[in-house]
């Protein structure tokens, strides 16, 4: 039985809505969390994902304030970070947060991808520019 009196359905099992025709069937979720433990996780996952890139957000805000501006210098922890919540995401099956970890992982690359560039390159472009 689950918690609301009803007997439970096994995942993927077949069951009728009232207000349907009679032989329409809907299928549950694929993957829904049953224990506690297993939602936990999940909001474990998808707290990580938003505290990285609410991070990561206020670091792009360093112009502003130089208190601000310290959260710049962890940018590569993020990336480490949101890299941990992208695999537990992805093991758990939460869509929100491997999105969200995601997006996060993208903007924190493209704001390093010129300290990664090498620096004869970045000098040879800039003779070239002026």
């Amino acid at each position: 039985m689950s918690s609301w009196g009803k007997p439970a359905l096994a995942v993927g099992a077949r069951y009728s809505r009232p207000g349907r025709k009679a032989g329409a069937a809907h299928f549950l979720p694929v993957h829904f969390p049953t224990n506690k433990r297993t939602r936990f996780l999940r909001l474990a996952v998808l707290v990580m994902s938003v505290a990285g890139v609410l991070a990561m957000g206020i670091a792009f805000l360093g112009d502003w304030f130089w208190g601000v501006d310290l959260f710049s210098h962890l940018r590569p922890q993020y990336c480490a970070w949101l890299g941990l919540a992208m695999l537990g995401a992805r093991r758990l099956r939460h869509r929100a947060a491997l999105l969200v970890a995601i997006a996060g992982v993208i903007a924190n690359v493209a704001a390093l991808t010129p300290y990664a560039l090498p620096w004869q390159m970045l000098v040879h472009a800039a003779l070239y520019l002026d």
